[in-house]
């Protein structure tokens, strides 16, 4: 598939598990420069080197619990500093209250 993503620069937030993971390694897959996040270290770090050994790229990748003040501001100017521009910002992050 050709997303026309080559190039494209790419925060994706909650990319350690799930959605978010299949997120990254899809837009690795079709060229976007990624910059990862999570709120788990090991976890992210993980990530980053399972999209590696299935792209055979590996994606910038950094802590940030988005539920602590500031941590959002943080990210972006990581993406920023790192690239000048975002092109897009996917964020998998959330959950539910189950009751019952």
């Amino acid at each position: 598939m050709d997303l026309d993503l080559a190039g494209r620069r790419v925060l994706v937030v909650g990319a350690s598990a799930g959605i978010g993971f299949a997120t990254a390694a899809l837009l690795t897959r079709e060229g976007a420069a990624l910059l990862i996040a999570s709120r788990d270290p090991a976890g992210i770090a993980a990530a980053a080197q399972h999209v590696a050994d299935a792209t055979g790229v590996r994606p910038a990748h950094i802590a940030a619990d988005v539920t602590q003040p500031g941590a959002a501001e943080s990210l972006m100017a990581e993406a920023t500093t790192r690239w000048g521009v975002l092109d897009a910002v996917v964020y998998y992050v959330g959950g539910s209250i189950r009751s019952g």
